[in-house]
């Protein structure tokens, strides 16, 4: 629907935008949204508008956590003054939608990219900019980096352990509002799906 395919953005700051600064934002994002969907892959135009490394991490994490909502409702971006700047996406946010598709969907298999298969959610401008070839290069570039690194050192079956030990009392204060949540069985979800969606991504991004 018409409701669907509209992007729609909300500036943070500053707090009151003059008509000067709100009809350059809009023709600033209507180019960037242009240069997005050009029907060339091999046109490098978007990449005046967006960082495209920071995008590249931040669409890795996204992936990592198979957050469905990640390109939609809850997708942080910024931009710093001056016509040279780039958007830069970040910080990462609300991943109340991670690893959802085994409860909406029954899916437990985790293969598969987060603009694969539409959801609930519509993802904007990721599916688009996953076309061009240049991105699946730095994204393919950043995984490496990121997985050949060990995730810098990072167990997470026991970091998933001691945070879960640390949260215990927000937990107990949770489950007064929440019942129907049992921090163990989420606690073993998560290891069992990010372990599966890292297994499968590296498959498509590691160096075989």
């Amino acid at each position: 629907s018409d409701l669907i395919d509209t992007l729609a953005m909300t500036y943070h700051s500053p707090e009151h935008l003059s008509m000067q600064q709100e009809r350059y934002l809009t023709d600033w994002i209507t180019r960037v949204n242009t240069a997005i969907y050009s029907p060339d892959k091999s046109s490098t135009e978007w990449e005046q508008y967006i960082d495209i490394d920071t995008l590249a991490m931040y669409y890795i994490v996204g992936e990592i956590m198979d957050e469905m909502e990640y390109f939609s409702g809850s997708c942080y971006v910024y931009k710093h003054q001056g016509k040279d700047s780039k958007l830069i996406f970040g910080p990462v946010w609300d991943f109340g939608n991670a690893f959802q598709r085994w409860a909406i969907y029954q899916d437990t298999s985790f293969e598969h990219f987060l603009y694969d298969d539409p959801t609930v959610f519509t993802s904007h401008w990721i599916e688009e900019i996953a076309r061009f070839p240049h991105f699946q290069q730095v994204v393919r570039q950043h995984w490496q980096d990121f997985y050949g690194s060990g995730f810098n050192g990072l167990d997470i079956d026991r970091f998933a352990d001691e945070f879960v030990e640390s949260i215990k009392p927000a937990v107990v204060a949770d489950g007064v509002l929440w019942p129907r949540y049992d921090i163990d069985i989420q606690k073993a979800d998560f290891k069992r799906f990010i372990h599966r969606k890292i297994t499968w991504l590296n498959a498509q991004w590691g160096d075989s």
